[in-house]
């Protein structure tokens, strides 16, 4: 799918974020198609170019005053992803800064092939390593808030086969 927005451009009007892990490419192309069909504004990372840097980038976009929401596509290799999980921290972030602003700020969490939210945080678990028992230092306890406040009561849940 071609991007229809680039990083600079996007930034420009309202616009959602989309959070991902390559090997789910098939499955969130085909989401992104079919809101980019209905109007919405989407920015995902098919502009980036080698040499990018992109934890910058992420917060730059997510930050950004245009940056309406957050889609999370969920799996068990996002949940092990560091990229992911930076970019889950900056709509952590944004949704709070928004929150004390009154303003809304829209965390879209769409689940791939229906895992249940246990499996995905045992995932997480599972990719830690086995002889690591201080498991704070390895799996920060803010790391687990995170994930569990993507999946508060304010959240709309979405399921994509």
């Amino acid at each position: 799918m071609d991007l229809p927005y680039t990083k600079e451009e996007v930034v420009k009007n309202d616009f959602l974020f989309v959070s991902y892990k390559h090997e789910d490419t098939e499955i969130v192309v085909e989401v992104i198609g079919f809101l980019v069909e209905q109007g919405i504004r989407i920015w995902y990372d098919a502009d980036l170019v080698y040499g990018d840097k992109w934890p910058e980038i992420a917060e730059k976009l997510i930050k950004n005053d245009h940056c309406r929401g957050v889609i999370f596509f969920n799996s068990k290799d996002s949940f092990q992803s560091n990229p992911v999980y930076l970019e889950r921290g900056f709509a952590l972030e944004k949704s709070e800064m928004c929150k004390r602003k009154g303003q809304p700020f829209l965390i879209l969490p769409i689940n791939i092939g229906k895992p249940s939210t246990m499996l995905l945080l045992k995932s997480v678990f599972d990719s830690l390593p086995e002889n690591d028992k201080e498991i704070e230092r390895v799996f920060p306890l803010e790391y687990l808030k995170g994930i569990t406040a993507l999946f508060s009561s304010d959240t709309i849940y979405c399921y994509a086969d």
